[in-house]
């Protein structure tokens, strides 16, 4: 199949749809959560300020099939440097851009693909077009605060222990994990909040279509481990924890 990749500086009339296939394509608590550090309302300005790190995918027919999100900034190479993860990934590169110093990384933030064209290799497209443009603006390499795509099956299961599955091959046993892996990315460390979303409970049972009527921890569909629940304070919390890996930079 033949698709187009490009970048959003080059298409950016493709801003709104790119919003679309992210409600068609993650949870509703992803992106109708409340972000307390903010980092929920830097993803309009995300599209904008950086639309040449943004990898846009059309089908032939120039309907928008997946979309890539990535973001430079500032690391110092070590783990004790690293952002909390995904929410410090996105603060740290507004920082890095505000204060007008050059970035050295690029950070994947999110992927997202069309149900209909899952299976067929799209989603490792974009994770090497991830690389390319790390190469192409002069980055020294590219990190990834992997979202694992098989922990939602298991969210009891502590992260640290879930990344550290392999497969008889001796492969990671997560699949996106794999992916990551099979490019050449190696881990680095356990973003144990990478994302930390709030809502009153009200909020939690609209977007997860469950009751919770008493304080405590629940599962809930697309969640990597339970949201909290505390009916005193009306408030629920989830702390998803995501899995920063490092790739050497395309042809390295």
């Amino acid at each position: 199949m033949a698709w187009t990749i490009t970048t959003l500086d080059q298409r950016p009339d493709l801003a709104h749809e790119v919003d679309r296939l992210h409600e068609l394509t993650w949870p509703r608590f992803v992106f109708q959560g409340h972000t307390p550090d903010e980092s929920g309302r830097l993803w309009f300005p995300l599209l904008d300020q950086f639309a040449q790190f943004q990898i846009v995918v059309l089908d032939e027919s120039g309907t928008l099939i997946a979309a890539g999100h990535t973001i430079p900034f500032v690391w110092d190479g070590t783990v004790p440097g690293l952002p909390r993860g995904w929410a410090g990934a996105l603060l740290h590169g507004f920082d890095t851009l505000r204060c007008g110093i050059r970035p050295t990384t690029l950070s994947a933030l999110s992927m997202a693909v069309l149900p209909a064209y899952r299976g067929q290799g799209l989603a490792t497209t974009v994770l090497l077009e991830m690389k390319t443009l790390a190469v192409r603006h002069g980055l020294d390499c590219l990190l990834a605060p992997v979202r694992p795509s098989m922990k939602d099956r298991y969210p009891l299961t502590p992260i640290e222990r879930y990344v550290a599955w392999t497969r008889p091959d001796g492969l990671p046993f997560d699949p996106w994990i794999r992916s990551h892996w099979k490019l050449g990315a190696r881990p680095l460390a356990v973003a144990y909040r990478s994302m930390v979303l709030v809502g009153s409970v009200c909020e939690w049972e609209a977007w997860t279509d469950l009751k919770f009527p008493d304080t405590g921890d629940y599962v809930i569909p697309g969640a990597l481990v339970p949201v909290r629940i505390d009916r005193e304070t009306g408030q629920g919390v989830y702390d998803e924890p995501n899995f920063w890996m490092r790739h050497s930079p395309a042809g390295a």
